[in-house]
């Protein structure tokens, strides 16, 4: 089943959380909150979404990952919709199209600096 994760840790690009799409054992959310309780790590399989030339969606394997479970601050079942939905109320609303409430902010740590 696949899962989209929310992780409390900070993203490449400096953002406070990031999300991965892993692909898990677990036949539930439900189940896998039982495991995400009782162990410290889990592991899936890691998938990365990108567009074709053609603006279709792909799936690009990324092989096994281990994911600390201290990190995880919210998990949902992935769902992948069948078309782009026209933007209403209902959805919120995105500001010159991009998916933000707010005006995108410079990274928390510049990039290369380390830690």
């Amino acid at each position: 089943m696949k899962f989209l994760i929310t992780m409390n840790m900070p993203s490449a690009q400096g953002y406070l959380v990031h999300q991965v799409t892993i692909e898990h054992h677990a036949a539930s959310c439900r189940q896998l909150c039982e495991m995400l309780n009782n162990d410290v790590f889990i592991m899936g399989r890691l998938f990365y979404r990108k567009k074709t030339p053609g603006m279709e969606n792909v799936w690009q394997d990324r092989g096994d990952i281990i994911l600390n479970t201290s990190h995880i601050g919210k998990v949902a079942e992935f769902v992948e919709f069948e078309k782009e939905y026209e933007e209403d109320e209902s959805q919120g609303y995105t500001d010159n199209r991009r998916p933000y409430s707010h005006g995108t902010r410079p990274p928390i740590r510049p990039r290369g600096t380390g830690f």
